[in-house]
């Protein structure tokens, strides 16, 4: 299993738009990908302009595979008019269960909206 985590930092008068957004595009799209075991996004209790989208893997691979097939790079699209800010972590849980966690400095990236 793999799991791959994007924290956003969401502008505040935007947040039911990205709720909206991601039930309606994300999580369909992500339905009919194959590998994609889960998904959802999560809102922080505390500040509810921070969410985290979480996405489980049957592996690494498939979840590579969505990455490299543009769908990702589109649905990201799809989500930028509501972030502030945005960074993606990746957890994998090998065979014997240990877990590897690897911060990534890769798309999504910081953009501020004019």
């Amino acid at each position: 299993m793999f799991l791959r985590m994007v924290t956003h930092t969401v502008q505040t008068e935007t947040i039911g738009q990205l709720v909206d957004t991601y039930d309606r595009m994300i999580l369909h799209a992500l339905r009919l990908t194959s590998g994609c075991v889960f998904a959802s996004l999560l809102q922080n209790t505390d500040n509810a302009r921070e969410s985290i989208s979480r996405t489980i893997w049957n592996s690494q691979q498939e979840a590579l595979e969505y990455e490299e097939s543009g769908l990702f790079q589109k649905l990201i699209k799809s989500l930028r008019p509501f972030f502030l800010e945005s960074n993606e972590r990746k957890l994998e849980f090998s065979e014997g269960l240990s877990l590897e966690y690897t911060p990534i400095q890769t798309e999504p990236t910081c953009c501020t909206l004019q």
